[in-house]
C-alpha cells in the first residue's frame, strides 16, 4: 500500500500517567499533508495556539530506482518554518519501501545514508531539528539494513530516530524484530482488514485491534499511538490495498457512469478515471470508512489499561472527525480529563 506523500492531517495529544491516577498531562499536535504552508483545515486547527506543540512534516521517500540499480531519494518537500508558530518542534517524516531495503547491498547502504543527510540538511534547518520519523516497512531478511539505517542516521545528524510501527508488529514483534529506534508510532488501527474488501467494520473498531494489544506493554520501545479520524477511502486494486484517500465523502463519487455504490460505503469504478489526481482503474474498488467522534472515545477509553508509561503521545489523523468542527481540542480535552 502506498502512502506516499499524502499524509492525513493529525492531532497529538500527549498523556502523562502516574501509577494510580488518570491522565493529567496534554500537549498537542499533528500530522500534516504539507511542508510548505498549511492547508484550509490547519489553519483553522493553528487558531489553538498554545494548545498545540508539534507537527509532523512529510520530507522526501526513499525507493529503489529500476534503471540506476541503486536507492533514491525522491519528491522532496523543503519545510517552510516560517509557517509554523515559533514554539512548535517540526518532525520530518521520510517514506520508504520493503523493496528497497531488500536489495540494498552494503556499499548501497552507505551511499544512500549520505544522500539523505544531505537531503534533510538542505530540506530543514539544523537548530530545529530534534527528531526524525521513518515509515519504511520490514521484516525479518531486511531488518539489518534498517537498524544500520536507523543507527547512522541518529549519529550523522545528532536526532532522535522514531520508526512507524504497524498494529501486527506489535503482537509479531518477536519474529519481524524491534528495530534500535529511540521510540515507536504505532498505528492504531487494523491494517490487515483493509484488505478485505467487503469488510463493514471500522479500521478502528475495539475488536478489530484488541487481539494485537496484548504485546503493548513488553514492547521493547516508548511507544506513541497514530488512531484514525475523519473519513478515509481506500482504494483495492486485484484484491491489495493501494492508497489511502483522505478527506473522502460518498457525495464526491456522483458521477453514475464512473463510479457505482455496491453499498453505503463500496464503490466500484465503473471506468478508468482520474479522482483527485489519482489514476483509478476499471475494476477497482473503493471503500470508505467514517470515524466517528463517539468511536474515537471508544478506542481512547479502550486502550487506556494497556499504557504502563509515564508519558504517552496519542496522533489523531485528520482534524477531527465527521460532523465535527476542525477545532474540537478544547471538547475532546474536557472528555478526557473527567
Amino acid at each position: 500500500m502506498r502512502w506516499g506523500s499524502s499524509w492525513l492531517l493529525c492531532l497529538v495529544m500527549w498523556l502523562g500517567i502516574a501509577c494510580e491516577a488518570p491522565v493529567h498531562h496534554y500537549q498537542y499536535g499533528y500530522f500534516s499533508q504539507e511542508s510548505r504552508k498549511p492547508n484550509a483545515q490547519e489553519r483553522e486547527l493553528l487558531k489553538s495556539g498554545q494548545q498545540l506543540q508539534k507537527v509532523y512534516l512529510p520530507l522526501f521517500q526513499v525507493d529503489w530506482d529500476w534503471r540506476q540499480e541503486a536507492p533514491v531519494p525522491l519528491k522532496s518537500q523543503k519545510i517552510n518554518y516560517d509557517v509554523f508558530p515559533p514554539h512548535y518542534v517540526c518532525v520530518p517524516i521520510i517514506s520508504g519501501t520493503g523493496r528497497m531495503l531488500d536489495r540494498l547491498t552494503p556499499e548501497d547502504q552507505d551511499q544512500l545514508i549520505e544522500q539523505m543527510v544531505l537531503r534533510i540538511q538542505s530540506l530543514t534547518q539544523k537548530e530545529k531539528l530534534q527528531e526524525i520519523l521513518l515509515q519504511i516497512s520490514w521484516h525479518s531478511g531486511n531488518f539489518p539494513a534498517l537498524s544500520y539505517l536507523i543507527e547512522e542516521l541518529r549519529a550523522k545528524l545528532d536526532v532522535r530516530v522514531g520508526i512507524v510501527l504497524p498494529l501486527h508488529y506489535l503482537r509479531f514483534g518477536n519474529e519481524t524484530g524491534v528495530p534500535p529506534a529511540d521510540f515507536a508510532v504505532l498505528n492504531l488501527y487494523d491494517q490487515l482488514s483493509l484488505q478485505v474488501i467487503s469488510e463493514k467494520e471500522s479500521i478502528i473498531s475495539t475488536g478489530l485491534i484488541q487481539p494485537y494489544l496484548m504485546g503493548f506493554s513488553q514492547y521493547a520501545l516508548p511507544i506513541e499511538v497514530a488512531i484514525p479520524s475523519g473519513n478515509w477511502g481506500l482504494v483495492i486494486r486485484n484484491n491489495e490495498p493501494m492508497v489511502i484517500l483522505p478527506s473522502v465523502r460518498r457525495a464526491l463519487f456522483d458521477d453514475p457512469y464512473a463510479f457505482r455504490f455496491l453499498d453505503e460505503y463500496l464503490i466500484k469504478v465503473q471506468r478508468d478515471t482520474y479522482f483527485q489526481g489519482l489514476y483509478l482503474k476499471k475494476g477497482d474498488f473503493i471503500r470508505i470508512d467514517v470515524i466517528r467522534m463517539t468511536q474515537l472515545k471508544e478506542t481512547l477509553r479502550f486502550i487506556r489499561p494497556f499504557i504502563q508509561t509515564d508519558t504517552f503521545q496519542i496522533n489523531l489523523m485528520q482534524a477531527g472527525p465527521e460532523g465535527q468542527p476542525p477545532l474540537f481540542i478544547d471538547s475532546l480535552e474536557n472528555w478526557l480529563s473527567n
